[in-house]
């Protein structure tokens, strides 16, 4: 009789430590999904951001020359980038608004919006607005700062050359 009760006992004890195990192992895959997702995001962030940069130069060097936006961005000659972290790319060409998606998000989400500001001598210089992108993923370049406390942010500006 203590043998089959010693047996049962077992069972239930080997049952509870695979529970056990099962679960652990599936909060460790859990955490490095994580990890793995928003490493993964701040890159396809920062190549989404470089990548418009490049657009942003070239517009430019467009608008200075020609006093105009180009018809599409395929007449500026942009090199296609290398990683596949780029989704959608809209350009307006009467305001100069580049929209760039990056990739793996909806359409609203995980997007970084450049505004044109003309200058004087015809050179531009862009506003980085992201659009629900978590700021952790923002490249520096693109994360509004405040000047005090009593500010709101504003969009960084930076100038294309």
């Amino acid at each position: 009789a203590n043998l089959m009760e010693l047996k049962k006992t077992m069972k239930y004890v080997i049952r509870a430590l695979l529970a056990l195990v099962a679960i652990i192992a599936t909060s460790i895959l859990y955490i490095f999904y994580s990890i793995y997702s928003s490493y993964y995001q701040g890159v396809r962030s920062a190549e989404s951001y470089k990548h418009a940069k490049s657009i942003a130069i070239l517009l430019s060097e467009h608008y200075s020359t020609h006093s105009k936006y180009p018809r599409n961005i395929g007449d500026l000659n942009l090199k296609k980038p290398e990683l596949n972290h780029i989704g959608k790319i809209i350009f307006d060409n009467q305001t100069g608004i580049i929209k760039m998606q990056i990739a793996g998000e909806s359409l609203n989400e995980g997007v970084l919006m450049f505004f044109p500001k003309i200058k004087n001598n015809n050179e531009l210089s862009y506003i980085c607005h992201p659009l629900n992108i978590p700021i952790d993923y923002l490249p520096e370049e693109c994360v509004a700062k405040k000047t005090d406390s009593n500010s709101s942010s504003q969009p960084t500006v930076y100038d294309v050359e």
